[in-house]
């Protein structure tokens, strides 16, 4: 009998040991499958922001070659030499990047002919400026020239990027399956030990400090794909800002100079300097509206309390919808990172009233409620599909759609709470972050 007991409880401690023992190497495997997959999200970023930074380069040589046309001053010849420079050295970096991409790297087969093609019409452009004034009938062919060439860069550039958005969304969500099979594992694990615990007397403990350490990880590994868009954002932003706004307002000075110089009053050059100017300006107000977009300086000087109400006014006036805005007088300052995460989900419900509700109105309120913050955005629309809503508050990442996804996430990187409430008469999305948990996360900086 003891014997039989014996042989009874050395098999089952052999199939434990072996269950144990094919777990962990699944868990391994899956989370070695996650971290592969989190790398490939962050390589798809790197090669979509040298991208972006190619087209940042060619601009700026683009720009200094017009600039060099129109007032002669050969300082603008290195900063077009520097723009090229930089050019070509984002143009190496990007054929480094995706040298196990086929399909990026025939894009750059047609994109550097088309690159040299523009180099040298911008190049062209230069030099036939160089000696003397160009005439206005030269001037229009090397730009037709330069543009020809210069859209052929932009429009290989932008088919790269939508291969690139394309991998980042599959790299993305293989990252999410991964994420949830680890869950499956842990899952599976602690059931596991329970029915041997109860079979055969042994203790099989659960590694809480691993789980958690897996936890942390998979956070804070949301923490910074996050951290390095706002980066992005951040970066272009100022670029937009501090470099294409600035040769904009150059370019305004300048042709309002031309204008005054040019006589008699009522000639057809003043009337044309002047639709110039007026697209100049235009074109100043269009790059600082995407350079606000893409990260509000004034959300970094002045807080969220003051940012929403500026922000509220742009969309009013591109979108024609009428908003309103509600906060307590002692609403103060967060920490930085809660009030980005916090601007950004009142962006992404703005923008989902904008192309989904048909609502003419929408309202912002902000409140604080001892320490708590409370952010909520309503509208008066036709409301969310039923059986979105549904896989919303199921918790189905797959179906509620980016923008929840990414509003969902950026809460939980603050232990915040993301709710959706919507019918016929509109939607409201409410987001609350409590005192404690504004503290962001490790490695998420303040």
């Amino acid at each position: 009998m003891n014997s039989s007991l014996e042989r009874k409880a050395v098999a089952g401690f052999a199939v434990a040991l072996v269950s144990v023992l094919g777990l962990c190497l699944l868990q391994y495997r899956t989370e070695r499958r996650l971290t592969q997959n989190s790398q490939w999200v962050s390589h798809s970023h790197d090669v979509l922001r040298e991208l972006a930074l190619t087209r940042t380069s060619l601009n700026r040589a683009d720009a200094s070659a017009q600039s060099m046309v129109i007032t002669g001053d050969a300082s603008y010849v290195d900063e077009h030499d520097r723009a090229i420079d930089g050019f070509s050295r984002h143009l190496r970096n990007l054929r480094e990047l995706t040298v196990d991409n086929p399909t990026q790297q025939r894009s750059l087969d047609i994109l550097e002919p088309a690159a040299v093609s523009a180099i040298g019409a911008l190049q062209k452009e230069i030099e036939a400026r160089k000696t003397a004034p160009i005439p206005n009938g030269q001037v229009l062919a090397l730009e037709a020239s330069v543009r020809e060439s210069a859209d052929g860069v932009r429009d290989a550039i932008s088919n790269m990027e939508t291969e690139e958005w394309e991998l980042l969304r599959q790299r993305t969500e293989a990252a999410d399956r991964s994420n949830h099979r680890v869950h499956e594992v842990i899952l599976l694990g602690t059931l596991l030990a329970v029915l041997f615990i109860a079979a055969f007397a042994a203790a099989l403990l659960m590694d809480i400090a691993e789980r958690e350490r897996a936890e942390e990880n998979l956070r804070a590994l949301s923490g910074r794909l996050l951290q390095m868009q706002e980066d992005e954002r951040r970066h272009i932003g100022r670029e937009l800002h501090d470099s294409l706004g600035q040769y904009l307002s150059a370019l305004k000075m300048r042709l309002e100079s031309l204008r005054t110089d040019v006589t008699p009053a009522g000639d057809a050059a003043v009337q044309e300097l002047g639709e110039c100017i007026d697209l100049a300006e235009h074109s100043i107000t269009e790059v600082r509206t995407a350079s606000y977009l893409l990260y509000p300086a004034l959300l970094d000087e002045m807080g969220l309390q003051s940012a929403i109400p500026a922000y509220l006014d742009g969309f009013s006036k591109r979108c024609g919808i009428k908003t309103t805005f509600e906060s307590s007088p002692n609403f103060g300052r967060a920490n930085r990172d809660v009030e980005l995460a916090l601007f950004r989900v009142l962006q992404e419900s703005l923008t989902n009233i904008h192309r989904h509700s048909g609502s003419p109105t929408a309202h912002v309120l902000i409140k604080r409620e001892d320490g708590a913050i409370r952010l909520e955005v309503r509208d008066d629309g036709k409301g969310m599909p039923r059986e979105r809503l549904d896989e919303f508050q199921k918790g189905s990442p797959g179906q509620m759609g980016v923008g929840l996804r990414g509003m969902n996430e950026r809460v939980r990187q603050f232990g915040g709470k993301l709710e959706v409430a919507s019918d016929l008469r509109g939607t409201t999305v409410r987001v609350t972050i409590s005192p404690a948990e504004s503290i962001p996360p490790e490695g998420v900086s303040v």
